[in-house]
């Protein structure tokens, strides 16, 4: 018998994963044979997939390459020794001053609708290769992953997606293996509402992925991988899941070790909660993480029929997976809802995303085209976006491809561009740094709710009762009868108070035939708030105003002790106004719950 290695050789760069598998001239299942795969020396880690179980198997690895020089595997197949040898060089890191190229791709796409793992593992068709045909067939994007569900994946068709990849007949696209790596926990609130802290997490260019029960374990299978893409999916989902729950990452919550892994966040995606995705990026910035933008399809079967319009782009030197991977690591992608937007922009002579050198007065320069001429498609607005989501900036870019502005702040920690097109077609950017230290959370002081038994609220825009949005019931949604609101809230009598806490609509999946329906619009959803307290019922100060952000549990909004009577939370802004989609311009504001705190 004769075995042979699928390559004798290559040359590479540090942080390269790669399949390595022997065949035989016999056409038989080799995958239990007696054959061995060691590394020579430590610049080379090998993953087998050896053991008893029922998915594994004896005649390939994946390969990390950990360092640079010239390593050799040596391969033992029964009677005979087989040698491999990788040339690595360090990876090209692309400079700021390096001119960049434009590449439309997804990063978020699934090979078949099977959510089941024991049916997806008893399947009789090839789905890596009919994704690999398809994607040839349509040839539209420049990049793209197979990305798995870790709860249906197993270790064969893991490592199959890198043979198949590395077997394809030259195509267009760089098609990257990679899985959708999970975190499944639950933890109720102080409602008692389950929550998802945790979600799905995309991983390429990783030798392994995990279905993990918490953030250590996940952390642990990553930690040690030289040059990870892991991109937050879907990062706010509205009640999905077993039970029924709201998803969210808890971002203020993490650890340094997972700021230090994560390089993007979906801010669109083909989910129809995507409203609800965009407010976790200024969120997860705020929280220290250093993430770009993406825009994905999340599509699960038959892609050419329901290819979604919305990409990721990669600004990067070349066409190459080396030069891509350098992109996203570096943070250079930024998310187009229409798919047609080419964006670039500069602040203070540097080009994002970037680490600026601190300064009061930031100098913007845009430029704006679109990638196959379709000036219907190129932004007629523009927002600047900063801490908290505030917005700082506003501009209209109609017929405008090239804008120079200045934005004034002291405090800014980062800065990022929002532009939407006629229809309402996002295209969200990725930020700029600067060096301003983020909050320290630890030192605030803790809140006691105050019980509001004996308050009453209304919503003077229509004169409506509000009892139900003060009871204590995210469950109970007190819906406005237009798109703004004033909820004016009597305490009876003056006390001391420092924060209010918001629950959005609380938003359900309910099944209807073979489809799903939300049980609240979540263009409904407060985007924008003011929060005014009074004495008297006539005299109000705004304490503060705030974009509204985390839709999942409760967002607190403090402000500075106060006595006050009368608390006014006002709805400025849903999402549905805020996403620039015709079809939710008017959309009625709703409110879950809100509770007044005191220290």
């Amino acid at each position: 018998m004769s075995y042979r290695l699928s390559k004798s050789s290559i040359e590479t760069f540090v942080g390269d994963v790669f399949a390595l598998w022997l065949t035989d001239d016999s056409g038989l299942d080799i995958s239990q044979k007696n054959i061995t795969f060691t590394a020579q020396g430590d610049a080379l880690r090998l993953r087998d997939f050896k053991g008893d179980g029922r998915f594994s198997f004896n005649h390939g690895v994946l390969i990390t390459v950990l360092k640079e020089g010239l390593s050799t595997v040596r391969v033992n197949a029964e009677e005979e020794v087989l040698t491999f040898t990788v040339n690595a060089r360090p990876m090209r890191r692309a400079t700021s001053e390096q001119a960049k190229n434009f590449y439309l791709g997804d990063m978020h796409t699934h090979t078949s609708m099977i959510h089941d793992h024991e049916l997806y593992a008893n399947r009789t068709v090839d789905l890596q290769e009919d994704y690999l045909a398809e994607i040839k067939k349509e040839s539209l994007l420049d990049f793209g992953v197979i990305s798995d569900h870790a709860e249906t994946l197993n270790d064969k068709d893991f490592f199959r997606a890198f043979v198949a990849t590395q077997k394809a007949d030259p195509m267009r696209t760089l098609i990257f293996p990679g899985a959708e790596s999970e975190i499944v926990y639950h933890r109720p609130n102080r409602f008692g509402i389950p929550l998802r802290k945790s979600g799905e997490i995309l991983s390429l260019n990783c030798d392994g992925y995990i279905l993990a029960n918490d953030y250590e374990s996940f952390i642990n299978t990553f930690k040690d991988m030289p040059e990870p893409i892991l991109i937050f999916a879907h990062p706010q989902v509205l009640g999905w899941g077993e039970p029924p729950a709201m998803w969210d990452f808890g971002f203020r919550d993490q650890s340094e070790e997972m700021k230090k892994l994560m390089c993007g966040i979906e801010v669109l995606d083909g989910d129809d909660s995507n409203l609800a995705y965009e407010y976790s990026y200024s969120v997860a910035l705020d929280a220290g993480f250093r993430v770009s933008p993406y825009a994905d399809g999340d599509v699960h079967e038959h892609w050419i029929k329901n290819r979604l319009p919305k990409r990721t782009v990669l600004m990067a030197t070349e066409h190459t997976k080396e030069a891509l991977l350098d992109a996203a690591r570096q943070g250079r992608a930024y998310a187009t809802e229409s798919g047609k937007v080419k964006l670039s922009y500069s602040v203070n002579g540097q080009t994002a995303p970037a680490d600026l050198a601190l300064a009061t007065e930031y100098k913007f320069h845009v430029e704006l085209d679109t990638f196959d001429g379709d000036k219907e498609a190129m932004p007629v607005s523009m927002r600047v976006i900063s801490d908290y989501g505030r917005t700082v900036y506003e501009a209209d870019c109609k017929d405008q491809p090239i804008l120079d502005f200045t934005v004034l702040s002291e405090t800014a920690r980062y800065f990022y561009l929002r532009f939407l097109d006629k229809n309402g077609n996002r295209t969200i950017s990725c930020p700029v740094y600067t060096t301003r230290a983020g909050d320290d959370t630890a030192s605030l002081a803790p809140l006691q709710p105050i019980d509001a038994k004996d308050f009453t609220a209304v919503e003077t825009v229509s004169g409506k009762d509000a009892s139900v949005a003060i009871n204590g019931d995210p469950l109970d949604t007190f819906h406005a009868d237009q798109k703004t609101a004033s909820v004016l809230i009597d305490m009876k009598n003056e006390k001391s108070i420092s924060a209010v806490g918001l629950v959005s609509p609380y938003v359900l999946r309910i099944k209807v035939g073979d489809h799903y329906e939300t049980s609240e619009p979540i263009e409904s959803i407060p985007c924008r708030i003011a929060i005014y307290t009074s004495a008297d019922g006539v005299h109000f100060e705004k304490r503060t105003d705030a974009c509204c952000r985390i839709f999942a549990d409760e967002e607190i909004y403090r402000f500075a002790p106060t006595k006050a009577r009368f608390v006014r939370f006002d709805i400025l802004e849903t999402v549905g106004s805020f996403s620039g989609n015709p079809d939710y311009l008017d959309a009625k504001a709703a409110i879950g719950n809100l509770t007044i705190f005191e220290e």
